[in-house]
């Protein structure tokens, strides 16, 4: 008796063979005719699928919304988080460094004490990506706080580092307590 190893609907099986199954197998289970396609493989239907789809969204710098006055932040982050979402360019503003899960705060290394900088999965794509997302953050920053952030990395072109400097001042900043206070009392009043 031998052993050999069956393959049937992407399951291993181990199963001692005699001959006469053996010959059972190879002229009833077994297709010479199918491709074998690795584990874990996508199949070419779904890589086709996604490309094409990847190739019909081309990012478009006029779909971004400008923001022209500090009263108007939520509304600028809910389009621009939404529309980069549809560029698939997600990556361009994460947390620029590695966070801290439970507390949500930037985690220095335990060894240097330095944060630890977030690193791309493809350096020239994320090279590419950076510095189309931060022309497009050069045209849409038209406030002379978002100017002024922008204009500080514009060496580094960092966008992550950007949007999180954004997001930081407008959240903290008074204009936009003040104006979730006048939210806060139109939701009381009605």
């Amino acid at each position: 008796m031998s052993t050999l190893r069956l393959i049937e609907r992407c399951e291993y099986r181990y199963a001692p063979l005699s001959g006469q199954l053996f010959d059972h197998f190879c002229i009833s289970v077994y297709c010479h005719d199918e491709k074998i396609i690795p584990w874990q493989a996508e199949l070419p239907s779904q890589v086709n699928a996604n490309a094409s789809f990847l190739k019909s969204i081309k990012p478009n710098s006029k779909e971004y919304k400008f923001l022209r006055d500090d009263k108007n932040w939520l509304t600028f982050r809910e389009a621009i988080e939404t529309t980069i979402m549809s560029h698939n360019l997600l990556t361009m503003i994460t947390p620029p460094f590695a966070t801290d899960p439970d507390t949500g705060e930037f985690a220095p290394d335990p060894v240097t004490g330095r944060l630890i900088p977030c690193i791309p999965d493809d350096p020239g794509l994320d090279e590419m990506q950076r510095t189309w997302f931060f022309k497009v953050l050069v045209d849409i920053c038209q406030t002379p706080v978002g100017k002024k952030i922008v204009n500080q990395n514009r060496e580094s072109m960092d966008t992550r580092l950007v949007w999180h400097e954004l997001c930081k001042h407008y959240q903290n900043s008074m204009s936009s307590k003040m104006c979730s206070q006048e939210l806060l009392r139109y939701v009381h009043s009605s």
